[in-house]
């Protein structure tokens, strides 16, 4: 079974080879099936919509007597008599396939009503039940089938993987049915495996841990035991953060940083690692020595990195980025990981002798980098760059009633409560730090940030604009971005489709890839607007400019889920410094990086009405466009910059005593 698995830092979904029972082999956040891609969190059915006990039933005693007609014996017979008559090589095969059907007629009648005897597969009638009639009526063609516990167990497990992107809860419940129905070694394992991707913990590592040491059959799988295990330790018992030295176990050298990443360039190009490199060069530029490395085993541990020949370190605009060796998170337990971690960052503070160690989101870089600046009486500062739990959440319906979001989220605590000093995005993401534990007096705000000289050359390319079909009489709103669920890009073609018939020349240029790009593109052929609907796919960054130039309006139209309300990405600000007019939806963390009817305008998050009224507003008003243009440029070179930025990194430092040469310290301030 194809599955698809979740990035870290740009929140897609992609397809994964592994098997269905194995964890994610980027995050441990769930999966997808493929067969559920483009479809609506409630199914088939549409969202809302439950099937009436009555008809479930009736539709379940329908296919489950076509099914036992199609399985008999007089009916296999007759099928492949006719299929003789029509085919000469069905002829030649003809007294083999009436043997294979005698011999199973009368030689494994015992084994019930849905054995191979009759060539039926309860499995394969259930997935196609919930296909096409949602979950209750797959539930209920089961309790009526008459099947094995054995085969029972495998549709409950088969019913729960699908439900993982709907409502982990549910997949859970559906887990613990495959258990009750068949308590069997190998329903044991494979539903350990799916209670973890549901977000369990301790129930899975108990059912593990209770089998013998073969229990697992294969590497992946013993793998995926290692993570389960050690992720029970850890939710039982959190690391020990040892006590800041005094004096510092090695000589700092002034102005020299440690800076501790979960992904980097050039083996990642996504809004993660360019918001890494846009701040590494502006404090390079205030004559701070930047090193970043890389949490230990990466990019081995993302199956979509980019193939980079060379060595461990490679030179991107003079900034140093180095691959630390070892094992990857997921070849050994989380604990092991964290310590292991440790040791290799420390190895590599003893060998530069940093002022500081920086660390940036999440805590598998984070935590390990955290206690190797213990060790060596080193300040620590960590960045807050999101809150991937939350990013999780966004996908999985209830997740965060689960104990692996939990995990992460004590995690992710522990550190913001021992860090000498945080740094983070937005105001409210700062206070959901505060409300896990972190000192108000140690957060500073490091929001995302342009460099202008970068969009001050940015102009529209004619022959860019005419391949995708665009008219300079056109008016284009539009997105460059991830493609995922809660950028809110359904509301973009909802409203599109309101305005279409008052404003003709209006289009939409949607540029990026993603795990909802499929299934915006068919909404687009449902609702009537393909036709001036443009979706680009992926694009390179230095693409993704020229394509921003042709927008006359850029909607980011995000849901409101937590990690919107918490989390800035880099957009506003690119839109902004391109003097191109811009529409946010009203979630917490994209209000506070504008003005609204100054630098852009706000429309109500989930409520394409709303978003339509505002893009009509420009569409109408020349006038307030340019306003919008202009004064949202200016905010943006004026208080957005990474310069400002550097300095309130500069000023964190200063604070948490890290030793800078008195030159830059007199620069920054």
């Amino acid at each position: 079974m194809k599955r698809q698995t979740i990035d870290e830092e740009t929140g897609e979904t992609r397809e994964a080879t592994a098997p269905e029972w194995e964890s994610d082999d980027n995050v441990p956040r769930g999966v997808e099936p493929e067969r559920n891609r483009g479809k609506t969190d409630q199914g088939s059915r549409g969202e809302g919509q439950k099937m009436d006990p009555d008809s479930a039933e009736l539709i379940a005693s329908f296919r489950h007597e076509l099914h036992r007609v199609r399985s008999s014996t007089a009916y296999r017979l007759g099928r492949v008599l006719i299929e003789a008559t029509r085919d000469w090589r069905s002829l030649v095969r003809l007294p083999a396939r009436i043997f294979v059907i005698w011999r199973q007629a009368h030689g494994t009648e015992s084994r019930g009503q849905y054995g191979p005897e009759f060539g039926f597969d309860l499995v394969e009638a259930v997935e196609a039940t919930y296909s096409e009639y949602g979950l209750d009526g797959a539930l209920a063609q089961v309790d009526r089938s008459g099947a094995t516990a054995r085969d029972r167990a495998r549709a409950y497990m088969v019913l729960a993987r699908a439900e993982l992107i709907r409502d982990v809860v549910q997949a859970s419940r559906l887990a613990h049915k495959a258990l009750q129905a068949d308590a069997s070694p190998d329903v044991q394992r494979r539903a350990a495996f799916i209670l973890f991707d549901a977000g369990a913990v301790r129930d899975p590592a108990q059912i593990l841990g209770r089998r013998r040491p073969g229990f697992t059959r294969r590497s992946v799988e013993a793998a995926k035991k290692r993570q389960i295990e050690g992720t029970a330790r850890l939710l039982t018992d959190l690391p020990s953060i040892p006590s800041r030295r005094s004096t510092p176990v090695i000589e700092p050298y002034p102005g020299r940083v440690l800076y501790v990443a979960s992904s980097s360039l050039p083996h990642h190009a996504t809004g993660y690692t360019q918001r890494t490199h846009a701040l590494l060069k502006s404090l390079r530029n205030r004559g701070v020595e930047i090193h970043c490395v890389t949490r230990p085993g990466y990019p081995k541990d993302r199956p979509d990195r980019k193939d980079v020949p060379g060595s461990y370190i490679h030179d991107v605009d003079r900034i140093p980025y180095e691959l630390l060796p070892g094992v990857h998170r997921r070849e050994v337990p989380p604990d092991e990981y964290i310590t292991r971690s440790a040791d290799a960052i420390e190895r590599k503070a003893r060998e530069l002798r940093p002022a500081v160690i920086h660390a940036a989101s999440n805590h598998e870089a984070g935590l390990p980098a955290l206690i190797a600046a213990r060790r060596l009486g080193l300040p620590f500062i960590y960045e807050v760059r999101g809150l991937w739990e939350y990013t999780a959440a966004s996908k999985r319906p209830n997740w965060e009633q689960t104990e692996r979001f939990e995990f992460e989220m004590r995690l992710e605590s522990l550190i913001v409560q021992q860090a000498d000093a945080v740094l983070t995005l937005t105001g409210a993401l700062a206070d959901e730090l505060i409300r896990r534990g972190a000192e108000p007096g140690k957060i500073a705000l490091a929001p995302n940030a342009i460099h202008p000289e970068e969009f001050e050359l940015l102009s529209r390319n004619d022959s860019l604009a005419e391949s995708l079909g665009l008219k300079p009489s056109d008016f284009v709103v539009g997105y460059v971005g991830a493609i995922v669920k809660y950028e809110g890009l359904e509301d973009l073609l909802t409203a599109l489709s309101l305005l279409r018939t008052d404003f003709p020349s209006i289009r939409a240029l949607l540029v990026g890839g993603g795990d909802d790009l499929d299934r915006l593109k068919a909404m687009a052929t449902e609702i009537g607007v393909d036709d001036v609907c443009i979706f680009t796919g992926r694009v390179t960054p230095s693409q993704a400019k020229e394509h921003l130039a042709l927008l006359d309006t850029v909607v980011l139209p995000r849901k409101p889920y937590p990690v919107c309300q918490l989390v800035s990405p880099l957009k506003p600000m690119e839109a902004m410094a391109a003097g191109i007019p811009l529409v946010v939806s009203d979630v917490g963390a994209l209000k506070e990086m504008v003005r609204e009817n100054e630098t852009a305008c706000v429309h109500k998050s989930g409520d394409p009405q709303s978003l339509a009224n505002q893009i009509r507003r420009l569409v109408e008003d020349p006038a307030f466009r340019r306003s919008l243009a202009e004064e949202g440029r200016n905010q943006a070179v004026a208080r957005h910059t990474w310069a400002r930025v550097s300095d309130e990194v500069l000023a964190s430092y200063d604070r948490v005593g890290a030793q800078m040469p008195e030159q830059r310290r007199r620069e920054a301030l």
